[in-house]
């Protein structure tokens, strides 16, 4: 799998994050196909016709939050080859763990910058090609554009 078939879904109900996520990735990977739910169940809902690669998630949503989302994506099997990254402003110990245990396979602070948001996306993307997402250690789910 090369980056053109890359295929992502952003769940996140902010809409300036969604338009620094278009404009990072635009400096990323043009070809990269980019969906977008403003929240769990939307999501849920897409991925009845969508087969995305990576989905991010934003924990903080209404109608259905990010960790509630990741619980029904994990708890059904047909989603199991479906990266999912937690790409939110929470960095809560808490929240990590929950996340981890859920199956979620990296977690990522939002940064400010658009520049430091196409650098995650090309580390994430790097490591999602290279086969380094799949089975996350509790050591590298964490990850930060300083990583």
């Amino acid at each position: 799998m090369d980056k053109r078939s890359l295929s992502v879904l952003l769940v996140d109900d902010d809409l300036d994050d969604q338009f620094f996520f278009r404009e990072a990735l635009k400096h990323v990977d043009q070809s990269v196909q980019l969906s977008v739910a403003m929240h769990g169940l939307e999501a849920m809902q897409k991925l009845g016709s969508l087969s995305p690669t990576i989905i991010f998630l934003d924990i903080n949503m209404p109608a259905q939050n990010g960790k509630e989302c990741l619980r029904a994506i994990r708890a059904q099997k047909d989603f199991d080859h479906i990266t999912i990254v937690m790409f939110t402003t929470s960095s809560n110990e808490e929240d990590i763990e929950e996340c981890f245990r859920n199956g979620a396979n990296l977690y990522v602070t939002k940064p400010l910058s658009t520049i430091e948001q196409a650098n995650i996306l090309k580390k994430v993307f790097s490591l999602y090609l290279n086969n380094k997402l799949a089975k996350p250690k509790k050591d590298n789910f964490v990850f930060s554009v300083y990583s």
